[in-house]
């Protein structure tokens, strides 16, 4: 089922990601290369949601996180998402540590991107 989300409205799964992307590209350069129109949203691979504990958390952390630094930077407002079905949640990849209000860049600089403070706990 395909949806149209803000970033902010997806939780990361994850509580870090790589700096690159499996290409090797920065995920900070893709985010300079989108605001100076090198590339657009499009032509990245749409991200896949998973809806858990009452929240949609991202499989595509990396994407998520080029999203929410442009929706801060006010350069975004929806994308569109691919809702999988929940029995894809493994609970071993589920690393947040805040309730996938954030995400930290491993080995490169962590961007303004996080969602409002988020006091909610995760009730299974």
């Amino acid at each position: 089922m395909l949806l149209s989300l803000a970033p902010s409205e997806i939780r990361f799964m994850q509580n870090s990601i790589s700096a690159k992307f499996r290409t090797g590209q920065s995920v900070n350069r893709t985010i300079g290369d989108i605001e100076k129109g090198r590339i657009s949203v499009e032509d990245l691979p749409m991200i896949r949601v998973v809806r858990k504990y009452g929240n949609y958390y991202a499989f595509d952390n990396r994407r998520l996180y080029v999203y929410t630094v442009l929706e801060h930077r006010g350069l975004l407002d929806t994308v569109e998402v691919e809702q999988a079905p929940s029995r894809m949640f493994k609970k071993k990849y589920f690393t947040t540590t805040n309730n996938g209000a954030s995400i930290k860049v491993k080995d490169g600089r962590t961007l303004p991107h996080s969602r409002a403070a988020d006091s909610d706990s995760v009730d299974e």
